[in-house]
């Protein structure tokens, strides 16, 4: 999260007020908002989204252990 590059490369610019995973663990915005497809490969990306404090304790919450929970209903490679 706090050196975020997969958007990047994929073309999409980096920008704080961009929705991201930060937002969605923070229940800012819903995963379908916050994912981006990228046109040319067909690849859905989530971007991180602005940096948090302590990005380790979004990471350790049960809210990111179900945001797995729907990408791997939802997707084939997580």
């Amino acid at each position: 999260m706090r050196r975020s590059r997969i958007a990047e490369q994929f073309g999409h610019k980096r920008s704080r007020d961009r929705q991201g995973l930060t937002h969605v663990l923070n229940q800012i915005c819903s995963f379908e908002d916050a994912v981006v497809r990228d046109e040319v490969s067909g690849v859905d990306i989530l971007p991180a989204g602005a940096v948090p404090a302590n990005p380790a304790m979004l990471l350790d919450s049960d809210g990111f252990a179900q945001l797995l929970e729907k990408a791997r209903a939802e997707y084939r490679y997580v």
